[in-house]
């Protein structure tokens, strides 16, 4: 009998055993496999984050790369604006003759015709009114001072011409020809009037040529300002044409046609302000003269009307 339950004992300990052996068998392999899972995730994990630093390397180096040439290009571009700019002349007589089309040809030589008329009209009237004053005051100051016993004699003393000369040579032939004068006009007046005719006519006919130009200089001072702006304007529209036709802006697309406006304005008001200037000093100086001819001839008309009725 104990023989019986020692054997039933080691057999019931070694189907322990076995038990116990295949429960560690099972748990080491089920360690195994979840060891194989860990490393193999872990590697993955790893190749994708060393595939994602490659991929940001490479596209570093290519943004690198494309700064890099926009670099350059801008680099390119803007050397070639320098050289461009300094190709350009920006003269004046290239920007109007090398730059513009005929329109503003045209706008700039009836500018520098208008120009040319009015400093020729200006330094001659100028010269002329010097040579008339000073004239005009070497025999009124004859005529002053005396030592003539007639106005004949005065007549020959006085060297030069001036409105002063005209007026006593008219006056003196007024006589003269107021008597032999047969027509009937000369008739239907008296000497006075006849002789007042006379001294007025001499007096409109100075006047009159101390007036020649100012007519051109006003037109041209109230119309030169004028063709100006027209050249500005033309310009203008010259350069946005050459920035739709281009397709882009830049400075050397639009500076010579703005340029050529902006010449366009200043040389109007070149042309203008001094024909403007030159007519209001010349018409204040002809109106100081026509008083004082006036006067003058108010004076003449006296005297030879009673050296009429002396004689």
């Amino acid at each position: 009998m104990k023989l019986g339950l020692l054997l039933n004992t080691f057999n019931s300990a070694q189907a322990t055993d076995n038990a116990a052996q295949s429960v560690a068998d099972v748990a080491n392999n089920n360690a195994q496999q979840v060891a194989e899972v860990v490393n193999q995730t872990t590697q993955g994990a790893a190749d994708t984050a060393t595939q994602l630093a490659d991929s940001v390397a490479g596209t570093a180096a290519q943004v690198v790369d494309t700064a890099s040439q926009v670099g350059a290009t801008t680099a390119d571009a803007m050397a070639q604006a320098s050289e461009a700019a300094e190709q350009v002349d920006f003269g004046m007589m290239h920007l109007v003759m090398g730059q513009g089309d005929w329109v503003l040809k045209a706008a700039f030589l009836t500018m520098l015709v208008m120009s040319v008329i009015s400093w020729s009209i200006i330094v001659y009237r100028l010269i002329g009114a010097l040579r008339v004053r000073s004239q005009m005051k070497r025999h009124l100051n004859l005529m002053n001072a005396g030592g003539y016993a007639s106005y004949e004699q005065l007549l020959s003393k006085m060297q030069g011409t001036s409105p002063v000369k005209h007026m006593l040579s008219e006056a003196m032939s007024a006589g003269v020809d107021f008597k032999r004068s047969n027509n009937p006009f000369s008739k239907s007046l008296n000497f006075s009037d006849y002789l007042m005719r006379r001294i007025r006519h001499a007096l409109d006919v100075n006047l009159n040529a101390q007036d020649g130009g100012l007519t051109v200089l006003a037109s041209i001072g109230a119309t030169a300002p004028f063709v100006g702006l027209f050249g500005t304007v033309w310009g203008i529209y010259h350069a946005l044409i050459n920035i739709a036709v281009m397709g882009n802006v830049n400075i050397a697309t639009i500076s010579g046609p703005i340029g050529e406006a902006l010449i366009a304005t200043a040389f109007g008001l070149f042309v203008a302000i001094p024909a403007v200037l030159a007519y209001n000093a010349l018409n204040r100086s002809n109106r100081v003269l026509n008083r004082h001819l006036d006067g003058f001839a108010h004076d003449v008309y006296n005297s030879f009307l009673q050296t009429e009725d002396k004689e």
